[in-house]
């Protein structure tokens, strides 16, 4: 399986800009975020899927999120004639600890990753 970044038309990628951000940090919490992302995204490009179901949910519509335990990474999949699968990921957030008001996801990022979705397709 590929995993990769969707882009908007102007060419921008949230969601590498966020891992890089995190990355980069001068926090070494949240580098460890960023190196939670990478080992969690290894292995599912490897195996194909997650060792852990509950490391992925379907938000709405074709948007589904992978999840560690500080981060969430919104995405999208469909099949490629010659790569098989892809997962596009969308953007990215840190986990608001606490309940939100419905318990879920914040539709803020809900519909960053649809809108996501729709310009990734044009390009």
């Amino acid at each position: 399986m590929m995993i990769e970044a969707a882009r908007n038309q102007e060419g921008a990628e949230p969601a590498t800009e966020f891992l890089d951000a995190l990355a980069d940090s001068r926090s070494r919490k949240k580098r460890r975020y960023a190196s939670d992302a990478a080992l969690l995204l290894e292995e599912w490009a490897r195996l194909g899927h997650l060792e852990h179901p509950l490391q992925q949910r379907q938000l709405r519509g074709d948007l589904w999120e992978v999840k560690t335990p500080a981060i969430r990474l919104p995405y999208y999949e469909f099949l490629d004639a010659v790569h098989g699968r892809i997962a596009r990921l969308t953007h990215g957030f840190e986990k608001e600890f606490g309940k939100t008001v419905d318990g879920k996801t914040p539709h803020k990022h809900i519909n960053m990753g649809l809108w996501m979705i729709e310009e990734d397709r044009k390009c």
